[in-house]
């Protein structure tokens, strides 16, 4: 809800909204060939993993929650924790797709996009690389060394 475009686990926001290094799960158990279960995990070295764990999942809500106010709380409340019963079934179970339904659509948005390019570069006057980074794209609208 508040940083969408970054990464949510719970070592990620630790450190961006508590300036907090935590024990990794990779710390913990390992990793490829060597990583073991956690019921293998020393006593010790698992005690402190999870209270680490639950201390900062407590931090992190201290800090976060404030900042679900308004409209973003309504969604919170209202979409986004309802919708992640759905998503754990989906994750949990896998979900069906209609291949042909799927090949169709692919089929009408690739036509959509060959059209919509056409009229692009007809705009431009000349083919241009639509993939092109979007900067490269906003400088170019104001450069006439771009066309």
């Amino acid at each position: 809800m508040l940083e969408s475009h970054k990464p949510h686990d719970m070592d990620n926001l630790a450190m961006r909204h508590l300036g907090v290094k935590t024990i990794s799960y990779a710390e913990v158990v390992g990793k490829g060939a060597k990583q073991i279960g956690f019921d293998q995990v020393d006593l010790d070295t698992a005690t402190k993993y999870a209270a680490e764990d639950a201390d900062i999942t407590l931090q992190l809500h201290q800090t976060l929650s404030p900042q679900l106010r308004g409209r973003l709380n309504e969604v919170y409340r209202d979409i986004e924790l309802p919708a992640r019963q759905a998503l754990y079934i989906m994750e949990r179970n896998g979900v069906l797709i209609d291949s042909a339904k799927l090949a169709e659509q692919s089929r009408e948005l690739g036509e959509k996009i060959l059209a919509i390019e056409t009229q692009a570069f007809a705009a431009a006057g000349q083919p241009f690389n639509l993939n092109s980074p979007s900067r490269y794209r906003k400088s170019c609208l104001t450069n006439s060394a771009c066309r």
